[in-house]
């Protein structure tokens, strides 16, 4: 072997790098690493990379793309000085989402002497929960206003993203007037609105609606009330002066009835008067079976009895609370179910509620059924929102003018997966 050959190319090899007694560096593309991103949120996170420029000035940005690797987007270009490295990021921003998506991205260099890359790397948007949504029944109605009433929970939603408020309507749930949109001043509670300007002796249907980050609608159950009716003019002629025995007692107004109290008294009643604490004999339909004391209510044996419940005769019968049982939950999904139960209000109105709740000793929300019920027989109502694979307890109640009670408490389990 010609070592001396060997050795004079070296020499020729080294001083063609030295020129004029500078070293000469051959200068590379750009040397770049995608780095896992941080402060991921369901709106928008941080992209983070690492660069070396081998020499020459480069331009570093990031490409991301929705659910697609073919990316779509790039961050805005930041310079990167010549014979420099280090870490460098990009915040972006992105919509919220109602289905799971994911967010694919690369870090990307380019110099005078060509790109650099990497194979990139992805990471799962977190999606916006539903809100919470109940409506309860409205409170101070009038014969041209309410207050409608109900509940809610963020459910890890921003206040400022959410929006809350009613829709209502005349007679069918169309649901065409609203209130005010608002963000809710709370991640939890009761909300309400007091609404004006409804017409008289008319039933209107209410929901409450929320909107989650995302712009995922939520409406809450239905309910209904009727606004009272106009108070009629006072009527010109009184039973106690109209020249008829109303209460078919022999004795004819104001003052041979010793039932009337005065010329304009507009109830004769029976003589010999009995004590105003007789049920039949107190001019009110205590039942609600359109028949009023005795001797016109089947129920009524004599001015002092006691109105039963059930039209059909016997008298004597006392009022009792509804029997409330509660059934078991049907229809089980991930985040819905729907809650039954049976009751037995003995002919008088009842309203029906469901507790329920995430402790088996804290029912602390109340989900109301729309409506009232005279009739033995199942209620149910659903619900949703809840999270899945958890365990819930409910239990249904009622309440009559009579009384209040509840069955008892029974459990559920939301499936897993979406």
């Amino acid at each position: 072997m010609n070592t001396r050959y060997i050795k004079n190319s070296i020499v020729i090899f080294a001083f063609a790098l030295v020129f004029q007694g500078h070293l000469a560096f051959a200068a590379l593309a750009p040397a770049i690493q995608t780095d896992p991103a941080t402060g991921i949120s369901a709106t928008g996170a941080t992209l983070n990379g690492f660069f070396n420029t081998n020499g020459d000035t480069t331009g570093v940005w990031f490409d991301y793309g929705i659910n697609t690797p073919a990316y779509g987007q790039t961050t805005t270009q930041q310079t990167k000085t010549a014979g420099t490295s280090g870490a460098f990021s990009a915040a972006i921003s992105y919509p919220a989402c109602t289905t799971p998506v994911t967010i694919y991205y690369r870090a990307y260099g380019i110099n005078s002497h060509g790109a650099g890359t990497d194979s990139g790397s992805s990471f799962s948007v977190p999606c916006p929960n539903a809100i919470t949504t109940q409506t309860n029944p409205a409170t101070n109605i009038t014969t041209s206003g309410a207050t409608l009433n109900g509940f809610f929970n963020l459910n890890g939603n921003s206040q400022s993203a959410s929006t809350i408020y009613f829709e209502y309507s005349a007679n069918t749930q169309s649901f065409s007037q609203s209130t005010a949109p608002t963000s809710p001043s709370s991640t939890f509670g009761s909300y309400a609105r007091t609404i004006s300007g409804l017409s008289s002796n008319t039933l209107y249907w209410f929901r409450l609606v929320t909107i989650n980050a995302a712009g995922l609608h939520t409406n809450g159950s239905a309910v209904s009330f009727t606004t009272g009716g106009a108070t009629p003019p006072p009527p010109s002629t009184y039973e106690c002066n109209d020249g008829i025995d109303n209460d078919g007692d022999g004795y004819i107004d104001y003052p041979a009835d010793p039932g009337c109290t005065g010329a304009t008294d507009n109830t004769e009643y029976p003589n010999p008067a009995p004590a105003p604490t007789y049920e039949c004999s107190d001019h009110l339909d205590n039942d609600g079976d359109g028949f009023i004391d005795y001797p016109n209510d089947p129920d009524c044996t004599s001015y002092s009895d006691l109105e039963n419940v059930y039209n059909g005769g016997g008298g004597g019968g006392y009022y009792s609370a509804p029997l409330v049982t509660t059934n078991n939950a049907s229809n089980t999904g991930s985040s819905s179910a729907i809650l039954n139960g049976y009751v037995d209000p003995y002919g008088a109105n009842a309203t029906r509620w469901f507790e329920w709740g995430n402790s088996y000793g804290n029912l602390y929300y109340s989900l109301y059924v729309s409506g009232s019920q005279s009739y033995a027989g199942n209620f149910s109502q659903s619900i949703s929102g809840l999270s899945s694979g958890a365990t819930y307890y409910f239990r249904a109640c009622a309440q009559t003018s009579y009384g209040q009670n509840c069955g008892p408490t029974y459990s559920i389990t939301t499936t897993c997966g979406p």
